[in-house]
């Protein structure tokens, strides 16, 4: 057998795909296809699109993935057992793997892809077992691979634990088997060959601290024991990186807000921009004190009085940038209620003397920047702040509202009218609900 590196592997010849399947097999298949589910939550969606995927220089689509397995050793005799996943089309049983996309190293995506498919968790081996050519059929009908070629990365993952629900649970069935009969059952003969090319290594559990492993890498979600992100020497086990900040999913879909703020601009702003800050942010941190700190904690110890040390840039867009997500909603605008509207009334003179001066602030922010509605030592005020500033950090008041005045916040909508956003921001997109909340609690 043979393990090919991703130079190689891009050039090489295609792999046959067998589809044959020995006597027995096709019914064993179809009875582990899973049924509807019933009660209990329904599962976490996978990540959708192929905007971040990645590609070889001659077009061959990248993807990376796992064979999980659980290894023992009793009276010095090991056993491997090696989890398969039913295919979505119940044509046979396969190891998850899918899109490594551009955010992610590809041993985070190995883990993602395993979690998302398969349901399951744990650390992965330091050697990936190989890059696997295929050909898949369903890339080359979408046209998202150079005649249907790809590259697979595959790792051993040790398993730790299995989801009750994962987000491909209603499409696929799990079955733990024994390595041969995996070989068995397997429906691709370049798996076949990733499950032939090295032999797993039974695994020391007191150095692995599996019990401590306590979330899934789904998006918005991080491994809780940083001890588990260190690598075993003995037993060279590591997990797969999982990022120490996340880009959250919008509170909404991408064209919950059109016509007001259109779906290009959530994919280029939320998409490209705010993904940029959260990316360069977790580069900055790696290693560091830092990356043990919640968002919040980084971009206070960062602004640094006043003199913002080089991570504060990334981590105060990133903050800034959630809160403005969720400071508008579809149906938003007009005017708030309860306490909140007397306050203002009581802080500005009237809702439309705060509109006026909110939008000024707003207008006149020179270049980049956010106009907030902040409450400070128990009064309303609004201010505005340049380019990443925020009153987070630098304590001007507790943020009730913020509204994003970089031009990429706009440009694909309105060009550079900034005071026409301005006027749709307040009139149609304003989540007083939720300014409300942030003000009970200021």
């Amino acid at each position: 057998m043979y393990i090919i590196s991703m130079s190689v592997a891009v050039e090489a010849v295609r792999i046959h795909i067998s589809r044959s399947a020995s006597v027995g097999v096709g019914s064993l298949i179809s009875s582990l296809m899973p049924t509807s589910l019933v009660g209990g939550p329904q599962p976490l969606h996978a990540r959708q699109g192929r905007e971040m995927q990645r590609y070889s220089q001659d077009g061959a689509r990248l993807v990376a993935g796992c064979i999980p397995v659980r290894v023992s050793e009793v009276n010095g005799k090991v056993d491997v057992s090696v989890l398969m996943i039913t295919s979505r089309g119940g044509k046979g049983l396969v190891f998850p793997k899918g899109g490594w996309e551009a955010d992610e190293t590809v041993e985070a995506a190995a883990a993602r892809e395993t979690v998302e498919e398969a349901g399951v968790r744990g650390a992965l081996e330091d050697d990936m077992v190989g890059a696997f050519p295929f050909k898949s059929s369903k890339a080359a009908r979408m046209h998202t691979a150079e005649q249907g070629r790809c590259v697979a990365h595959m790792f051993v993952m040790h398993v730790a634990e299995e989801l009750p629900t994962w987000p491909e649970g209603a499409e696929r069935k799990r079955i733990w088997c024994s390595a041969e009969k995996a070989v068995e059952l397997c429906r691709h003969d370049w798996m076949r060959d990733a499950l032939k090319t090295r032999p797993t290594r039974p695994v020391d559990k007191e150095h692995m601290m599996l019990s401590a492993i306590k979330a899934p890498c789904f998006a918005g979600q991080c491994l809780t024991n940083k001890k588990l992100h260190q690598r075993s020497a003995t037993q060279k086990l590591r997990l797969a990186p999982c990022a120490a900040i996340q880009l959250d999913d919008l509170p909404y879909s991408l064209d919950a807000l059109e016509p007001h703020m259109s779906k290009s601009t959530f994919e280029v702003h939320w998409g490209k921009h705010h993904r940029t800050y959260v990316n360069n942010l977790n580069n900055q941190i790696q290693g560091k004190d830092l990356e043990s700190k919640s968002l919040e904690e980084i971009v206070k110890a960062t602004w640094n009085g006043g003199s913002p040390s080089a991570e504060f840039n990334n981590a105060a867009q990133s903050w800034n940038h959630k809160f403005f997500w969720h400071s508008m909603k579809p149906g938003g605008g007009g005017e708030p209620s309860g306490e909140l509207k007397s306050a203002i009334e009581k802080d500005f003179g009237s809702f439309e003397d705060f509109k006026k001066e909110f939008s000024t602030a707003g207008a006149t922010q020179f270049g980049s920047g956010w106009a907030w509605l902040v409450k400070d030592g128990g009064k309303l005020k609004v201010i505005k702040t340049p380019n990443a500033e925020t009153p987070l950090a630098s304590g001007a008041g507790v943020p009730l509202l913020t509204m994003d005045v970089w031009e990429h916040a706009y440009y694909l909508d309105v060009q550079n009218r900034r005071p026409d956003y301005i006027k749709t921001f307040l009139g149609e997109l304003v989540n007083w609900d939720a300014v409300a909340e942030r003000f009970a609690s200021a």
